[in-house]
């Protein structure tokens, strides 16, 4: 990984724990776990129902739903 790479999932893993209150390692466990879920559920060897390009959807669709849990000042948790 590129080191631009590792800090931004360090960010991530970071407001994980900051917004759940939880340790570096048990947020890191909560964001691994999502991605290997995630993964999981993703179509194998077909274009996505979203259409466009496989790794293009790999990489907005997460994003976003990681930026909208994440920067949400008044959810509850």
């Amino acid at each position: 990984m590129k080191e631009e790479q590792i800090e931004r999932f360090r960010q991530i893993i970071q407001e994980i724990a900051t917004d759940e209150s939880v340790t570096f390692d048990e947020a890191f466990a909560i964001a691994s776990n999502y991605l290997a879920y995630w993964v999981s559920e993703m179509p194998k060897g077909r274009p996505s129902a979203g259409g466009g390009s496989s790794s293009q959807a790999g990489r907005s669709q997460p994003d976003q739903s990681l930026d909208s849990e994440t920067n949400t000042e008044g959810s509850a948790g």
